[in-house]
């Protein structure tokens, strides 16, 4: 918890890109993306900056996109193992 809460704070402050915030909220949620969406989609709805929202959600979808591929290439590879 200590590690979302110091992440939200840089994120807040521009210390921090949104690209790591989605990251640290991946890892510490085990890398499950569903909770993720969840927890990226709750912070959304109370930031008041309207940049910082549309960073976060930005983020999140390039995020999304990047796992989703990750994960094509890694199932196609094992195929070609398995062939």
């Amino acid at each position: 918890m200590t590690a979302i809460r110091s992440a939200v704070r840089s994120y807040r402050a521009s210390e921090a890109p949104a690209k790591d915030l989605v990251n640290t909220f991946f890892n510490v949620l085990n890398q499950n993306l569903e909770s993720t969406g969840l927890l990226v989609n709750g912070l959304v709805e109370i930031f008041e900056d309207e940049d910082k929202k549309s960073g976060l959600l930005q983020a999140w979808n390039s995020f999304r996109i990047e796992v989703s591929i990750l994960c094509t290439t890694i199932v196609l590879f094992a195929n070609t193992l398995i062939s």
